[in-house]
Formats: C-alpha cells, structure tokens, sequence
C-alpha cells in the first residue's frame, strides 16, 4: 500500500473462452462499476485493470491486455502487477500485456512511455524543438516532420525487440 502497488497470482483453467465483458477471474471492488482492481477473462485474452485517476474508477478506460493466448482446458498461471505506473501481464512466466497507465495520461504517450528507448524519445523531443524553433517554407513540411516522428515513436517499441 505505500508503493502504490499489487500483484495478483491466480492459475486458472478456463471452461468457456467465449467469456465477455471481461469475465472476473480476481478482483477487489466497492461495487458491479467501482473496481480497485480487476483480473478477468475476454475471450481468449486476459485483462488487468486498476483504479487510477486515468483509467476511472472501474479502471477500465486504460488497462493492460494480452493476445488471444487462453485455451479452453488448459491451466494458465497468470500474474497481474501494477507497480504504481505499469501494469503487467505475465502467462506462464512469459509477459504478455504491458499498460503504462501514468504515460496513458500524457499528450504523447508514446514519448512518456519509459519503455521507448532513449534515442527515440530524444529524436521525438529534438523534432518538436526544431518545429518551433526554425521557420518552415509551409505548415506542410512541418506536418509532414511532425508526422514521422510520431510514427517512430510509435514504432519504436516493436522495432526494438
């Protein structure tokens, strides 16, 4: 409770993975729509959501999810971890869905996010100093630079694995 964080181990075998919603597989709440934290089921995904100021007080407007990775019949560990900014996925050790949900908070999420690597985020933060700082021909080129780098930025996470 003085970090801000949780982890939740559960070991689940799904019956159904037509589950929707999500279907809760752990949860804490005050009430159906006021959840502290929430570990569910949709469909083959797994879902972890936590209260924060950005993610609302079902702490599902921002929430960590993996791929369509449960299987009916299978037993699934899952650790669900929120350390105060990022959430976490693990499935059977490996991570799966990862939410930085102080970042979701930012403008530019991506640039906020501390996963994208330094030399990225710097060449997002150079091209913002340069869209304001020199005169451009047309707005044009300046959307056109702007544009890029925010799709580097965007891109940057899946270029470095």
């Amino acid at each position: 409770m003085e970090r801000n964080a949780i982890a939740v181990l559960s070991r689940v075998t799904p019956d159904d993975i037509v589950q929707n919603g999500p279907a809760r597989i752990v949860s804490i709440s005050a009430a159906p729509f006021h959840r502290c934290f929430d570990a569910g089921q949709d469909a083959r995904r797994v879902v972890f959501g936590v209260q924060t100021q950005v993610s609302g007080t079902n702490g599902q407007i921002v929430r960590a999810e993996t791929a369509p990775i449960l299987r009916a019949g299978e037993e699934t560990s899952i650790v669900a971890s929120y350390d105060g900014a990022v959430a976490r996925i693990l499935v059977n050790g490996r991570l799966y869905g990862r939410q930085n949900t102080a970042a979701a908070g930012c403008s530019m999420a991506e640039l906020c996010d501390s996963a994208v690597p330094l030399g990225w985020a710097r060449l997002g933060a150079t091209t913002l100093i340069m869209l304001y700082a020199f005169r451009w021909r047309s707005r044009w080129q300046a959307l056109v630079i702007a544009f890029v780098a925010r799709a580097g930025a965007l891109m940057a996470p899946r270029l470095s694995k």
